[in-house]
């Protein structure tokens, strides 16, 4: 069953998309060919055997002479088929107990004609439908389950008559007091709670001062919570103030509001549903269904975005070596700065061409940055302005330097001389060579290579023994050509980025020494 909102698979009880690939992949899918094969089966099961009897709502099937259930028709049909069944089944047809019409005395009570179609019985208290054969109908009415369900409809049937302080829910069949605003699930716990010491004194409070109230004999509904009761003022007074009823007029109330705001969801008048449009989602209550379309997800589909996808944050490519004279590199700056308010400090240098600052994948600041200024005497003059207090944090200013990594020159950090960064090497290299290629200018004590799902990246960490060593394998490998128009490029080894902790650490303690520094400076300026 299909329609321009979606697609509906009665076999699996299933929605999607109504697109012809989305539907042709389910209709292919094990699952959807293995409950059809089912339903195909049982139809053939219910034309050979009498003694079938299934359960539509919970999906059951039961053999009405050997007293089992099964949750599909393959069990059954291997049930059907064995040696044990056969033999109780012979039995049924030698020892039935039936009256002229065919049929046991007790038949007429479960016989619905409008129910259930020719040659088939419908019993109203256990809600199941059967073969109408003397022997199936005998044997239901002497299971223990229809026994106990038939004293169970008596015991309400009793106090109906006796007690109008509950409600029953036409759908669950839970039962309801209204004095205690407690939920009760079989009819003898609801008469042990009714008879109870708590229930009688809530019960007699909830009475005081209402002996002169005239009692109506209907019955009242509530259109709210779709329950209905007696008309009594203890019934409907304790009804209105239960927790449920409460809950469910807040609910409304939602609703309407929800539907004043937005019109990105649909409401099932029948079953409460609360579908949103944009992404497809059920929801069973309107707070469920506000938490919903505040949420990320929601608001990234209703843009057109995919939710599931990052955008990665790209930064500016590193600047050009041929403008390091033109450019102030920026640190310690506050994540919640923004670009405006540092042009705004240095706007006063010279011209400024560009300013950028480094951000995570989130967009996020992460503290440095730099400025390309028009002219080298605007970079120069920019330099005054280093420990300019911007956002509670002291700016450093200082010179770019091009053969560093801007994370280095942002938390200061310090070459390990002893270790060399080669980069640009194939990626098909193996160590062997790659330590035949350093190994003639310097003793190697290890290397590291860097790998991605087992494939190397053409980085690699190379440890010597001491500085000295390091430093003359640079000089005469740095730019060596490994293949026509690749060359490799050889540098001192620097230590990991701090993780946040400790570089939050390290800049609150390089703050607090240089807000000491400045305080000393103002002191002196005011001796």
């Amino acid at each position: 069953l299909g329609d321009k909102n979606g697609y509906w698979c009665e076999i699996c009880q299933i929605g999607c998309d109504n697109d012809e690939n989305t539907i042709n992949n389910h209709n292919t899918s094990i699952k959807h060919v293995k409950k059809e094969a089912g339903q195909q089966m049982l139809l053939k099961l219910s034309e050979e055997y009498d003694c079938l009897e299934h359960d539509p709502k919970s999906g059951t099937f039961r053999c009405m002479i050997c007293n089992i259930g099964v949750t599909s028709p393959q069990l059954m049909e291997s049930h059907f088929t064995g040696s044990k069944h056969r033999k109780k089944a012979e039995d049924h047809t030698t020892n039935g107990n039936a009256n002229a019409d065919g049929k046991p005395a007790a038949a007429e009570s479960l016989t619905d004609p409008a129910a259930g179609t020719e040659g088939e019985y419908w019993c109203k208290v256990c809600k199941l439908q059967g073969k109408s054969t003397p022997e199936l109908i005998t044997k239901h009415l002497a299971t223990a389950k229809h026994k106990k369900k038939v004293a169970s409809s008596e015991l309400m049937e009793k106090l109906r008559q006796q007690e109008d302080c509950f409600v029953q829910d036409p759908v669950s069949s839970i039962l309801k007091c209204l004095v205690c605003s407690l939920d009760i699930p079989s009819p003898h716990q609801l008469e042990s709670h009714l008879a109870g010491a708590n229930h009688k004194r809530k019960a007699q409070g909830k009475t005081a001062g209402n002996e002169g109230e005239e009692v109506a004999t209907d019955g009242y509904w509530c259109q709210i919570c779709k329950l209905s009761g007696k008309s009594t003022p203890t019934s409907i007074d304790a009804h209105i103030k239960g927790a449920k009823h409460l809950r469910k007029v807040a609910g409304n109330d939602l609703l309407q509001k929800l539907k004043e705001t937005t019109d990105c969801f649909d409401h099932d008048e029948e079953t409460g549903l609360l579908n949103c449009k944009v992404c497809n989602i059920d929801m069973n209550t309107p707070q469920l269904l506000e938490v919903h379309l505040g949420g990320f997800k929601h608001k990234m589909r209703a843009e057109g975005k995919n939710p599931l996808k990052k955008e990665k944050h790209e930064n500016p490519a590193n600047p050009n070596p041929e403008d390091a004279e033109r450019i102030v590199f920026l640190r310690n700056m506050s994540h919640k700065s923004t670009e405006e308010e540092i042009r705004t400090v240095f706007e006063d240098c010279g011209e400024i061409e560009s300013l950028h600052c480094i951000k995570d994948f989130k967009g996020n600041s992460k503290g440095y940055g730099y400025i390309l200024f028009k002219d080298k005497e605007s970079a120069v003059k920019a330099l005054e302005k280093d420990k300019t207090v911007l956002e509670e944090h002291p700016i450093g200013v200082m010179a770019y330097n091009p053969d560093h990594p801007m994370y280095v020159l942002a938390y200061d950090l310090q070459p390990q001389k002893e270790k060399l960064f080669v980069t640009g090497l194939p990626t098909i290299m193996t160590e062997k060579e790659i330590r035949n290629l350093f190994e003639p200018h310097g003793k190697i004590k290890e290397i590291k290579m860097l790998m991605q799902k087992k494939k190397f990246k053409g980085l690699c960490y190379i440890d010597y023994a001491d500085e000295e060593t390091a430093a003359s394998v640079k000089e005469a490998t740095d730019k060596y050509e490994v293949a026509p128009d690749k060359k490799i490029s050889v540098r001192f080894a620097y230590p990991p980025r701090p993780r946040k902790e400790a570089a939050a650490a390290a800049t609150v303690k390089e703050a607090a020494a240089n807000n000491i520094d400045a305080a000393t400076e103002v002191v002196g300026m005011e001796k």
